[in-house]
């Protein structure tokens, strides 16, 4: 299937159908496949690292078809059948401009090795890329390829200034082109017939939200073809299509959902959940369905295979899903369990049920998701957990529990339960042996307390958050003026490694009305994020760009716990934030549970019927809200877990729902994803991958890494004329060492080496080179203001920055220079 899409102005789709055999092929086919035998694997675009003809930028296999990025377009070859020779057929743009240059965006995993044959025969790893754009194919016009089921997809992307009316393709190798009365497009040729279908156009309003708008193909003569758009504004802004990396639901016939995502350090996706369904794909090694359990999957990178996949659970119901990905990448799934014969294993610190509802922590391998250990924690009332992390010596699970008789290590903070505690327990890597357990505001008969989320802190010990009793312990060192205002207000907390000392706990609460505590995250100096919900009157800081609303917010704690380094609401009142996680460049990604403010170019800014889920994107200080979206499409949708990439992309996770009122819902999924919406579920788990930029930038290239890993780099705002404030941002580079940012008018298909870095911009365009300095925690901003000058809409940069860093120890680049991930910027 070809589908032609213009993005910025208006988006048009038309899909051509897969090659239908119609005789044999034989010596009338006049076209090759490749020079030599090597093929390209099925799933990525190849560059040419000198085994294909030196004209052939980049080619991929879709099926029976070869496709080739060439000089003004692509060449394809038809393959009729296996024995036949492929047949050649060009579509190229007239009048296409010679400086036009294809790159690639996305880098994917790669072991495909070509032999290059010639006078320097050697072997050769091409890298390997998602899509590949031919940039200013026209002035204003760029043309990206991807794929859509596995099938070819290649899109027109203009400027307010092309003209798409004026576009004309013309196809070579073809015996004819036909059009039909719905507005197809036949093209016949030896080998077959391809079948566009008539186009389907689209334009955006001032919102971001999509309108359908008249067009048709139409032909030129000559194998030539076009486009009509007769109500075609040319006035409406400019879009790329924001950033949904991929999107797929997860489940089976019956109720699937609660998900928890995360991921592996090959950049695979693992969700787990809560199921009914007993038709989940399994993989070798995998614990079958019993009644109502848990699930675990591993999902390639794109998110259209499923690579591994287990239940986990007894003869009973499983629960409360929680999951965490270690630096090995082990993957520890967490929950409560009513069954009595969970599949523990030999060896385990609690091989057998207590009585109630007993929690449990499993761990498996990450890449099989095969089991390593399981083991039951609790006692002989209920115990709930509510959050798990890895650590560098084990997991540690926090949660609530009504038994007296939890299991504790000697030496703990608190080792009472008068009525409902929180439970902090840190547990050795092999699952035998309990690093520590306390209670934790248990000495309340009337209010119990709760744990809702735990992380580790870089200095081992154990952070954690939640609603505690009026009564709960706190230190000196709390934050000023919190507490009060409630039985059971919000807490912060920091248990030593073996639970033994309470370093810091504080409330942080509205000064009249309730506070809910429900996600924190350690950053790097040892401060704590947190995010929840609030009655008015929660403190804030100055600066911050909400300070009065209630609802959602996100607050940053220094690492005494005694100060708030920002503390912001999310500018909508009933907001319910669920899960917080931290971006490289120190932004705090939330996940969430609408009404936000969504902002301009983000992937569904407003709300759509049920849409509830969201995603917030909040500045390192708090002054700023960068990206907000809701993530549903007009289904009710639940955000419950959201989890940071390396490239400043995110996971998220939850729960999408079917009610007789939203059935013209439809979840966003992208299209190869492992499951789409078909509308037969009542409740379906999701994941989906958003890059967080806005409309107008788009990330290529791939970074080198210094010190601290890959740099990123984004941006704070939509690239909008007279935008003043807007701003690039960068993270993950070398603390407190001066850079470099580069901005031309042309990316680079490969990247320049320049001092053992990856140029992605050209310098020979160069429109500006600026220093910059990184901060003392590897981050850096660099205001671009665009001016209010309507002529400069639609106009491209590429920019990218560049950093010094140490040339020991390792993992420090021997050349001294770090770089990001380039940006391509189309102002709207």
């Amino acid at each position: 299937m070809l589908i032609l899409r213009t993005s910025p102005v208006l988006q048009l789709a038309c899909s051509l159908g897969v090659l239908i055999p119609s005789s044999p092929c034989g010596a009338q086919c006049t076209g090759r496949t490749l020079d030599a035998a090597a093929h390209p694997a099925d799933g990525a675009f190849l560059e040419n690292a000198g085994q294909w003809r030196p004209e052939v930028a980049f080619l991929r296999r879709f099926g029976a078809l070869d496709v080739r990025g060439v000089q003004h377009g692509l060449a394809l070859a038809l393959h009729a059948d296996a024995e036949s020779a492929a047949h050649g057929l060009r579509i190229t743009l007239e009048n296409a401009s010679d400086s036009a240059r294809w790159i690639g965006v996305r880098t994917v995993e790669t072991a495909d090795t070509h032999w290059v044959v010639g006078p320097r025969a050697r072997t050769v790893t091409p890298r390997a890329y998602e899509r590949m754009v031919l940039s200013q194919v026209r002035p204003g016009v760029d043309l990206v390829v991807h794929d859509v089921d596995g099938d070819l997809e290649y899109d027109l992307v203009l400027a307010p200034e092309a003209d798409l009316e004026q576009l004309t393709f013309r196809v070579e190798g073809a015996t004819s082109l036909h059009l039909h009365d719905t507005g197809a497009l036949r093209i016949d040729t030896p080998a077959g017939m391809l079948r566009q279908s008539a186009p389907r156009t689209f334009s955006l309003d001032e919102e971001g939200r999509r309108a359908a708008v008249a067009s048709r193909c139409v032909l030129r003569g000559d194998g030539r073809f076009g486009f009509a758009v007769p109500d075609w504004d040319r006035e409406r802004p400019i879009v790329v299509d924001p950033g949904l990396v991929f999107s797929t639901l997860y489940g089976g016939r019956s109720i699937d959902g609660d998900a928890r995502v995360g991921h592996l350090r090959d950049g695979t996706a693992v969700i787990a959940g809560r199921t009914t369904s007993n038709d989940l794909p399994v993989t070798a090694g995998s614990i079958p369905y019993r009644n109502g359990d848990l699930f675990l999957a591993r999902l390639s990178a794109d998110g259209s295979t499923v690579l591994a996949a287990t239940y986990f659970g007894g003869s009973g119901r499983e629960y409360q899903p929680r999951m965490s990905v270690a630096g090995d990448d082990s993957v520890y799934l967490a929950g409560s369990t009513e069954s009595i014969d969970l599949p523990t294993t030999a060896g385990g610190f609690q091989p057998a049920a207590a009585g109630g509802l007993d929690a449990f922590v499993a761990r498996f391998d990450g890449a099989t998701l095969n089991l390593t250990w399981s083991t039951y924690l609790g006692g002989s009332a209920g115990d709930t957990p509510h959050a798990v992390a890895a650590t560098s010596s084990g997991v540690v699970i926090g949660g609530t529990t009504l038994s007296t008789d939890f299991p504790l290590t000697v030496g703990a903070f608190e080792t009472s339960n008068a009525f409902q505690a929180a439970f902090v327990t840190h547990l050795d890597g092999s699952g035998t042996a309990l690093l520590g357990s306390s209670y934790y505001g248990g000495g309340d008969a009337r209010n119990g307390s709760v744990c809702l989320d735990v992380d580790a802190a870089p200095d081992g010990s154990l952070a954690f958050c939640g609603n505690a009793a009026a009564s709960a312990s706190t230190t000196p060192n709390r934050l000023p003026g919190s507490g009060g205002g409630s039985s059971q207000p919000g807490f912060v907390a920091r248990f030593s490694a073996d639970c033994s000392q309470l370093l810091y706990g504080t409330f942080y609460n509205a000064v009249f009305g309730g506070t809910s505590i429900t996600g924190v995250e350690a950053a790097p100096d040892g401060a704590l994020v947190v995010c929840g919900s609030s009655d008015p009157g929660l403190p804030t800081t100055t600066g911050a760009f909400d300070r009065s609303s209630g609802g959602g917010f996100v607050a940053r704690i220094a690492p005494a716990g005694n100060a708030l380094e920002f503390a912001t609401f999310l500018a909508a009142s009933r907001s319910r934030p669920s899960a917080i996680t931290l971006l490289p460049d120190e932004r705090v990604a939330v996940a969430a549970v609408g009404p936000i403010t969504g902002t301009a170019g983000a992937f569904e800014p407003t709300a759509n019927g049920f849409t509830l889920a969201a995603v917030l994107l909040v500045s390192r200080n708090g002054d700023d809200l960068h990206y907000a979206t809701y993530l549903g499409g007009g289904a009710p949708t639940s955000g419950d877990s959201i989890d940071a990439m390396e490239d400043g992309s995110v996971l998220f996770g939850g729960s999408i729902f079917r009610t007789p009122f939203s059935a013209g819902g439809v979840f966003p999924t992208t299209p190869n994803a492992w499951r789409a919406d078909d509308g037969n579920y009542e409740s379906e788990a999701f994941i989906s991958r958003l890059d967080l930029l806005p409309s107008g930038v788009t990330r290529y290239g791939t970074a080198t890494s210094g010190c601290d890993g890959d740099p990123i780099l984004g941006v704070d705002e939509l690239p909008a004329i007279g935008a003043s404030g807007f701003t690039l941002v960068a993270g993950r580079a070398s603390p407190g060492l001066p850079g470099a940012v580069a901005l031309t008018l042309t990316p680079l298909g490969s990247p320049f080496p320049l001092a053992g870095a990856a140029l992605w911009v050209d310098p020979s365009t160069e429109l500006l080179v600026d220093s910059v300095l990184a901060r003392p925690d590897g981050t850096a901003d660099y205001p671009l203001p665009i001016p209010n000058d309507p002529t400069l809409r639609g106009g491209r940069l590429f920019t990218q920055m560049l950093f010094l860093s140490p040339t020991n120890p390792a993992p420090c680049p021997p050349g001294g220079l770090s770089a990001t991930t380039a940006l391509e910027i189309v102002l709207q």
